[in-house]
């Protein structure tokens, strides 16, 4: 699983939110250059690398909607038994995927098991 910034945060002993300040480079409150010296040799021990996805999806609060349009439609499918050798879902996953591609939308999908899934969607929400 990828680094996070609670990962970082609870590293450092700081909040998210100061970790986030730190990489984002907020001029508006700044953290102290101790700080931010300590979360920036964190960030490269650990490797992390951040979600453009989840930047895209919250860069321009306050902007204009419509310019913070990622065109992005995430799909986070189990695997079971079931669903997989049931003959209706895989024409599901295609005609939804086939349907969002004509209107210019990027469809990503992942088929995890149970626990997995969990995880990433606690992680985004």
């Amino acid at each position: 699983m990828s680094v996070t910034l609670k990962d970082i945060a609870e590293r450092a002993g700081v909040s998210i939110s100061t970790v986030s300040r730190v990489i984002n480079n907020d001029k508006a409150k700044p953290a102290s250059k101790k700080t931010a010296d300590k979360v920036w040799k964190i960030v490269d021990e650990l490797g992390y690398i951040p979600n453009q996805n989840a930047r895209n999806l919250i860069k321009g609060v306050g902007v204009d909607l419509e310019k913070r349009k990622t065109k992005t439609i995430g799909c986070i499918y189990t695997s079971t038994r079931d669903s997989l050798s049931d003959p209706f879902f895989p024409i599901l996953v295609w005609e939804s995927r086939n349907s969002w591609k004509k209107r210019d939308i990027h469809w990503d999908s992942s088929c995890q098991s149970m626990r997995k899934a969990s995880r990433i969607w606690r992680s985004i929400f």
